[in-house]
């Protein structure tokens, strides 16, 4: 559940997909144990793996954040991962803008902002997706 990978039935089909919420609380629970297992600090990785989970979500970062508040001390930390997440997408949608007002290939685009061309492109991949998301959602 904590991979967010889809649920399956007894016979092995996978059936739905893992609510946000439900994988993100699983997640918890498998750092807690682990962290009761060892002397490193798992806070980064718990971290990392919460701000993957908010994006592949598709929420905006604060939906997401009351849609997984527990209301403890988890709570203070994932404002401020939700923030950071908020903080990364913008970068990526005005890459994505000035890529897009660039006309330049994505070589180009990466080297001129110093970039990797992979890193680029996967940036400039996932701001597109997450716009094509946004621009089917029904507005609220």
């Amino acid at each position: 559940m904590a991979s967010g990978q889809q649920r399956h039935d007894l016979s092995g089909v996978a059936v739905e997909a893992v609510a946000p919420e439900h994988q993100h609380h699983a997640l918890v629970e498998v750092f807690k144990r682990r962290q009761q297992r060892t002397e490193q600090d798992l806070k980064p990785e718990l971290r990392q793996r919460m701000l993957q989970g908010a994006e592949a979500s598709g929420l905006a970062p604060l939906d997401y954040a009351q849609l997984v508040r527990t209301g403890n001390e988890e709570a203070n930390a994932m404002d401020n991962a939700m923030g950071e997440l908020a903080a990364w997408l913008a970068k990526d949608q005005a890459l994505l803008q000035a890529f897009e007002a660039s006309g330049e290939t994505v070589t180009a685009f990466a080297d001129a902002h110093g970039l990797h061309p992979i890193e680029a492109a996967a940036i400039l991949n996932r701001a597109k997706a997450r716009r094509d998301v946004q621009a089917q959602a029904p507005a609220a």
